[in-house]
């Protein structure tokens, strides 16, 4: 296999590794002091310039015909019928691409484009054993413009698009050779140039589908994104002289890196405060004494005569339990706490254990802040859902927090879903360790 196809894997590969991992950048949740929500999203602008190059493997329908001796061309024709060959071009580009849209353009411009063919053609009837073989190079201009379809996907196929429009090739040079074989008593061998040449300009058609992953983020305002693609590509007869209709058919495959442009998007959520808890609210009012209480409340007090009593036998002797490992807290290290069941929100012991020492800690530590990230295994449950219990999960460790005096700012939540697996979803042991909540200490 070549190695350029090698390469394109491994780029691939790497791209859809490191497009997961900044998504989680584009897109920030961050509770206020207030209790307000702030959604800030790094929103991409639709335009984008890059370059690409790329490869293609050709084949020939249709009919070649060219003259059996060229000073005398009425002596009879070499007609070529079919044939393969291959090419490769590079190109800068031009893309719009408006955010949240389904429709963009892409305007490419390949300075040059290099495509070989080759065919044979065996008279009927010979006896020496004679051949043609044509050796046809070309070089061309490209001019490209192609319309994009982006449909409505998610997770890894989030960048999946549709490309459709046409070329337009300006001749730049051809060489077409022709070479006699025979193989009667010995090999003869012969190339003549020809002076006929393709179309100086010609029109096609190409249709396709590419894949975008973002695989960095420069600073605040950039993103570098990697554009893998897979076109067919038709264009008229390369040459009409003699009666010929010698048609290319291809399949190019390409890789684009393109740059584009960011802002910054902000939405403010306030706090629905008639969602909030009924035991929270009824910590605020003032609590009034049992009915028993109050009837003591004012009286005089009452002596008591104690009488002697039987000695009693002392308590049985309680067992101590063991003593519960203190908590050690480990900036910049992600602890994994995982769920017993696939909708399962609630804090477990163990995490409230972490908890508390967490509390102390941050309390301690004023400059340190916490990042909390929510996941689920792959149960069946659609995208929302599984969204939808990673942030209650992340949500339910900031309410923790936020009770025992840890303010909302320094505590960064958010939910991944089922997007982020870390062992199998095929096994119930992997699915297990998927269901978690993943907490790092920023120091």
């Amino acid at each position: 296999m070549p190695r350029w196809v090698w390469l394109t894997v491994v780029l691939v590969l790497g791209g859809v590794q490191l497009s997961a991992q900044l998504a989680v950048e584009l897109r920030e949740r961050v509770v206020l002091p207030s209790g307000d929500t702030l959604l800030r999203s790094r929103v991409g602008q639709p335009w984008w310039v890059g370059i690409g190059g790329g490869a293609t493997g050709m084949g020939y329908v249709g009919r070649l015909n060219l003259p059996r001796f060229e000073e005398l061309p009425e002596r009879g024709l070499l007609p070529f019928r079919g044939g393969f060959g291959n090419g490769w071009t590079a190109w800068v580009l031009v893309g719009w691409t408006p955010p949240e849209q389904r429709w963009g353009a892409i305007l490419r411009l390949s300075p040059i484009e290099v495509w070989r063919a080759s065919a044979r053609f065996t008279p009927v009837g010979t006896t020496t054993g004679q051949q043609y073989e044509l050796d046809l190079l070309v070089r061309t201009f490209l001019l490209s413009a192609s319309a994009r379809y982006t449909p409505h996907w998610s997770g890894v196929w989030a960048g999946l698009h549709f490309l459709g429009g046409v070329d337009a090739r300006f001749l730049w040079n051809a060489r077409e050779r022709v070479r006699t074989l025979l193989h009667n008593t010995e090999r003869i061998e012969e190339w003549r140039l020809l002076r006929e040449q393709p179309l100086p300009m010609s029109l096609g058609l190409h249709v396709g589908a590419g894949l975008d992953f973002v695989v960095a983020l420069m600073g605040e305002r950039a993103r570098v994104v990697l554009s893998p693609h897979v076109l067919l590509q038709t264009a008229l007869p390369v040459q009409r002289t003699w009666g010929s209709n010698w048609t290319p058919l291809g399949a190019r495959v390409g890789l684009q890196l393109k740059v584009g442009w960011d802002t910054f998007r902000e939405e403010l959520r306030r706090l629905d405060t008639s969602a909030i808890s009924p035991v929270l609210a009824a910590e605020g009012k003032p609590k009034e004494l049992p009915l028993r209480e109050q009837l003591w409340v004012g009286m005089p007090p009452i002596a008591v005569l104690l009488l002697p009593q039987e000695e009693q036998p002392p308590p049985p002797e309680t067992v101590t339990p063991p003593a519960v490992p203190a908590v050690r807290i480990v900036p910049n290290r992600i602890e994994r706490f995982l769920y017993p069941s696939e909708r399962a929100v609630a804090l477990t012991p163990e995490l409230r254990r972490y908890l508390d020492a967490l509390a102390e800690y941050l309390r301690a530590n004023p400059q340190a802040e916490v990042r909390i990230v929510g996941h689920t295994d792959d149960f069946g449950g659609g995208l929302e859902e599984t969204q939808r219990i990673s942030e209650q999960r992340a949500q339910a460790v900031v309410e923790y927090l936020v009770q025992r005096g840890i303010s909302r700012a320094r505590l960064l939540a958010s939910g991944m879903g089922a997007r982020q697996p870390i062992a199998d979803n095929r096994t119930a042991a992997g699915r297990a360790q998927n269901r978690r909540v993943e907490i790092v200490v920023v120091q």
